[in-house]
């Protein structure tokens, strides 16, 4: 009786994904997923007063990304320098959203003072073409200056 049921099931998705007929000929296939875009970005983060390079600054992308999403951020180095490669949903690609990247003092005074948070408009160069549906390419900016305002 169970094998009855699987040739059923079978038969029926058989003939399901062969009525995707337009009437001439073979229609497009449906896809399952949702779009994605490679960012590639890096820079470096310093004090606005004395343009020294900032260490342990919180940098997210996109800045909205939720503080416990790992692959979202990155921190400052020693000399002010951070990067993130990240996989993600296109932002400003239909000018709904914004690309722009976040830091964040979270370390308070280890690092020689408290600064303000500040978020950065980004201008993403795309570096690879889409390439079918879903992959709509690799965009990077490099050398972004984040220049942080100590907090009084």
């Amino acid at each position: 009786m169970k094998r009855l049921y699987c040739r059923m099931i079978g038969l029926i998705l058989g003939l399901t994904g062969i009525s995707c007929d337009n009437g001439n000929g073979p229609g497009p296939q449906p896809e399952y997923g949702m779009p994605y875009a490679k960012y590639v970005l890096d820079g470096t983060v310093v004090n606005a007063e004395t343009e020294e390079p900032v260490e342990g600054i919180r940098v997210k992308f996109p800045s909205d990304a939720s503080d416990y999403d790992s692959s979202s951020m990155t921190f400052s180095d020693e000399n002010g320098d951070w990067s993130i490669t990240k996989q993600i949903y296109p932002c400003g690609a239909d000018g709904s959203s914004e690309c722009d990247v976040s830091a964040q003092d979270v370390d308070g005074d280890e690092n020689g003072g408290t600064f303000e948070e500040k978020q950065i408009d980004l201008s993403l160069t795309q570096t690879k073409p889409a390439s079918g549906t879903w992959d709509k390419g690799t965009f990077e900016q490099h050398d972004v200056r984040i220049e942080l305002t100590e907090e009084e």
